[in-house]
């Protein structure tokens, strides 16, 4: 989804410890993201051909391009959107990077050896 306006208005962290540091935009978490670009005129969406934007969780952080929502598949859960210059690989593919861990330094394991996981609780 490719909306400036979720920028701060995800589901907000009600527990934890997690801060907004790093490259973290906020703490809140959205889901279905698209990739949003610093000039506010393009955002590549979930079809558009685009392998940075994110389906699942993904929290908003920055990778060169500002807040909000840059690059979201690499701070999310779910696989990458589909990439128009590539085969569709990257739902059975394994990244060394996960979710907000990404965006604070701290996934540090190698692909394969669960070093690097997350769990989700759903009530």
């Amino acid at each position: 989804m490719c909306d400036y306006a979720l920028g701060g208005n995800g589901f907000p962290l009600t527990g934890g410890t997690l801060s907004n540091s790093g490259l973290l935009c906020d703490t809140d978490l959205y889901f279905n993201l698209g990739d949003h670009e610093q000039d506010l005129a393009s955002c590549m969406d979930l079809g558009s051909g685009s392998n940075t934007a994110s389906y699942g969780p993904v929290w908003s952080a920055e990778k060169g391009a500002g807040c909000p929502f840059d690059d979201p598949a690499e701070y999310g859960l779910g696989p990458h959107g589909p990439c128009g210059v590539c085969p569709m690989q990257f739902p059975s593919m394994e990244f060394n990077y996960l979710g907000y861990g990404n965006a604070l330094g701290l996934n540090s394991g190698a692909a394969g050896s669960a070093t690097n996981y997350m769990q989700i609780y759903v009530r």
